[in-house]
C-alpha cells in the first residue's frame, strides 16, 4: 500500500488530563478510577507489543524453516506446509501494525533513535516487510533474466549493509517481504474462485540446484528463500524496538514511548484513529469495491481494483484483514493472546479503561462501535475459511451491485464489509471526541492516513 504523510504533533495539556474538561460528558472532570493512569497503560501497552512483535519473529522463523524444508524435497505436501506457514505468520503480523506509528513524528521528540543507529519507527521496516503493492512483475524479470539474476545473485534482495539495493525500496518496486513469499508460493490471482496456480514442480531441490543452479527452478528457489531470510532479519530488528533494555545504551522504540507522559495517551489514540480509517477502512477494506458516483465525494465513478487486494495471491486477505482489525481491539481493550493461547496484558490497565475514566460516554460509544465491527469482521472471516465467499468475491459482488443499484442486491458478506467500513469511520468521529474530553492539543483526524 501506498505511503502517505499522515503524522500530526500531538501535544497534550497535562492538566487537560487531570481536570478534562470539553466535551460536555457528566463524567469527564476527573480521573475518576485512580488503580489506572498513564504509566500503567504505557507499561501495558509496550508489553503487548513486545509479545505480538515476539510472536510475529517467531512465525517467521517457522516460515523460514518450512521454506527451507519445501525447497530440500519440493512436493505438494511440502509446498502446503509453507503456504500454511504463511497463515500461521499472518495472524500475529497483522496485529502487530498498530504499533507502526512513528513516535518521533506523532507524539515530537529528538532524532536520538535514528542517531543511535535504531530505527525512527517500526514503519521505516515495514516498507520492506509488508508493502503493497508487490511488484511481481519486476520479480518475474529478475528471476527469467539469468544474465540479471546472476549479477545481484550474491545479493539478491540485500546488500552488504542488509538494506535494499537501489531502486527496490521504491513504492513502485516492491520486490520484498511477506508479499514476495505469498507471491512466490502461490503466483499470480488469476481467478476469483482461487488463489494462485504455482506448482511444486515450478522449484528445483537443493540437490538439483547444488548441480544445476541457473535454471529458471532454482532461480525460484532462491529468490523464495531470500526472501523467507530477510523477513526473519527485518523481524529481528522490528521486535527489538519494543523491548526495554536498557543494557546498551540505545534507546529503543519501546523505552521512547515509555519516556512520554500525556503525549503517549495521543499517540495510542491516533494510531487507534489512523488504523481504523485511513489503513484498514480505506486502503485494506474499500480500496478494491466498486462504488457508484452518488457514493463519492468527488461525484465521480470508482472502479474496483483487485490489485487493492492484499493476499490476493493466497486468497487469504479475509484472514489479513480480520486480525488487523483485532489490533485495534487490542489496543483499546488492553490485552494481547499470543500464538501458543497465553494472554499478555491487563483490561484494567488498558487504554479503554483509562479513557472511562474521564469520560464513560465515548468509552461506552467506542466499544460498542468496536462491538460491532466485530461482529461484521467475523462475518467476511467464516465466509472466507468457510470458501463460501473471498475476497476477490466481495469485490465482484460490489461490481454487480453498482451495475444493478435498482436492484438492491447485496451479498451478506459485502453489506458486512460496507458496515464495518462505515464503522471504522465511526471510530474516528469518537476519537474526535475522546481527544476534546482530554484537551489533547494538535489531534488533527486529516492527518490519519493509509502507509504501506
Amino acid at each position: 500500500m501506498k505511503k502517505s504523510a499522515m503524522y500530526s504533533v500531538v501535544a497534550l495539556a497535562t492538566a487537560g488530563l487531570i481536570t478534562a474538561c470539553g466535551g460536555g460528558n457528566s463524567n469527564n472532570a476527573v480521573n475518576s478510577d485512580p488503580e489506572v493512569n498513564l504509566v500503567t497503560v504505557k507499561n501495558n501497552y509496550v508489553a503487548m507489543a513486545a509479545a505480538v512483535y515476539d510472536d510475529s519473529y517467531i512465525a517467521a522463523v517457522e516460515l523460514q524453516t518450512a521454506t527451507a524444508a519445501f525447497l530440500e524435497n519440493p512436493s505438494t505436501e511440502t509446498l502446503a506446509s509453507s503456504r500454511a506457514a504463511y497463515k500461521t505468520a499472518r495472524k500475529p503480523y497483522q496485529q502487530s501494525e498498530i504499533y507502526r506509528w512513528d513516535t518521533v513524528s506523532l507524539i515530537g521528540g529528538s532524532d536520538d533513535l535514528a542517531a543511535d543507529g535504531g530505527l525512527s519507527s517500526v514503519d521505516d521496516w515495514e516498507g520492506q516487510v509488508n508493502a503493497w503493492p508487490l511488484d511481481e512483475t519486476k520479480i518475474e524479470f529478475i528471476i527469467d533474466n539469468p544474465a540479471i539474476y546472476a549479477a545481484i545473485n550474491a545479493q539478491l534482495l540485500i546488500d552488504e549493509n542488509g538494506t535494499l539495493p537501489a531502486g527496490t525500496e521504491d513504492e513502485a518496486n516492491v520486490t520484498t517481504g511477506v508479499h514476495a513469499i505469498e507471491f512466490m508460493l502461490w503466483d499470480r490471482d488469476v481467478s476469483a474462485q482461487g488463489p494462485g496456480p504455482r506448482l511444486a514442480s515450478e522449484f528445483g531441490s537443493d540437490a538439483t540446484c547444488a548441480i544445476t543452479p541457473s535454471t529458471t527452478e532454482c532461480r525460484n528457489s532462491a529468490y523464495l528463500q531470500a526472501a523467507a531470510d530477510l523477513l526473519v532479519d527485518d523481524l529481528v530488528a522490528m521486535k527489538a524496538e519494543w523491548e526495554v533494555d536498557t543494557s546498551d545504551g540505545d534507546i529503543t522504540l519501546a523505552e521512547h514511548f515509555l519516556s512520554f507522559d500525556e503525549e503517549a495517551f495521543g499517540y495510542i489514540l491516533q494510531s487507534i484513529a489512523s488504523m481504523s480509517v485511513g489503513e484498514l477502512g480505506g486502503a485494506r477494506l474499500s480500496a478494491g469495491l466498486w462504488r457508484p458516483a452518488d457514493t463519492q465525494p468527488t461525484g465521480i465513478v470508482k472502479t474496483g481494483d483487485y490489485e487493492e487486494e492484499h493476499d490476493c495471491f493466497s486468497d487469504l486477505s479475509h484472514y489479513a484483514v480480520y486480525y488487523n482489525f483485532q489490533g485495534i481491539l487490542n489496543a483499546f481493550k488492553g490485552t494481547y493472546t499470543r500464538t501458543d493461547g497465553s494472554v499478555v496484558g491487563d483490561s484494567a490497565q488498558s487504554f479503554g479503561a483509562f479513557v472511562n475514566s474521564f469520560d464513560t460516554q465515548s468509552f461506552t460509544d467506542l466499544s460498542d462501535r468496536l462491538a460491532e465491527i466485530k461482529d461484521n469482521m467475523d462475518v467476511i472471516l467464516d465466509a472466507g475459511e468457510a470458501g463460501i465467499k473471498s475476497f476477490d468475491g466481495i469485490i465482484a459482488d460490489s461490481e454487480s451491485a453498482y451495475e444493478n443499484p435498482g436492484d438492491g442486491v447485496r451479498t451478506a458478506e459485502l453489506i458486512a464489509l460496507e458496515a464495518a467500513i462505515q464503522g471504522l469511520g465511526e471510530v474516528e468521529e469518537i476519537t474526535k471526541l475522546i481527544a476534546e474530553a482530554s484537551a489533547i492539543t494538535g489531534f488533527d483526524s486529516s492527518e490519519t492516513g493509509e502507509t504501506d
